[in-house]
């Protein structure tokens, strides 16, 4: 009889205790599909901040004195080069500061990661589009098929 008892408490534990840790979690991953200037629903959350979509485009080849002048002294080719645009909708409804880390992990067919990007950004009671303007080799691109998006955050 005790052990019934138990067993049923023990369950009853695990139900309430299921959602806490769910609700307030720090990170979370994603796994979606490459498609180039889609919308993509995330709606997954940090803490308060939700991440509600991502989006990928072909970005630009980047401007400045880094991207232009000192690319062309070292002999870079900028047709072997491309930018992946990587937008994030992001909103943090409450008056903490969080600090967010993006990684965005690029995957080719078989599942191996050809490329990285990262992001760290602050969110204080805001909505924001948050972006990577990643550079990468231009044959990567057509490579990519799944992505792989690891959020975590903390209350600054």
């Amino acid at each position: 009889m005790r052990v019934k008892y138990f067993l049923g408490g023990l369950v009853m534990l695990m139900f309430l205790w299921a959602p806490v840790t769910d609700a307030g979690s720090l990170r979370f991953t994603s796994k979606v599909g490459f498609e180039l200037d889609e919308t993509i629903e995330i709606a997954k959350s940090v803490g308060p901040v939700l991440v509600e979509s991502v989006e990928f485009s072909k970005g630009g080849t980047g401007s400045g004195f880094g991207q232009t002048m000192l690319g062309k002294f070292k002999g870079d080719d900028n047709d072997a080069h491309a930018h992946i645009l990587v937008s994030f909708e992001c909103n943090n409804p409450t008056r903490d500061e969080w600090e967010i880390k993006f990684t965005v992990e690029f995957l080719d067919r078989d599942g191996e990661v050809i490329d990285r990007a990262r992001l760290k950004k602050e969110l204080d009671n805001e909505a924001r589009i948050l972006s990577i303007n990643h550079q990468t080799l231009s044959y990567v691109i057509p490579l990519i098929k799944k992505v792989v998006i690891r959020v975590e955050g903390r209350e600054d």
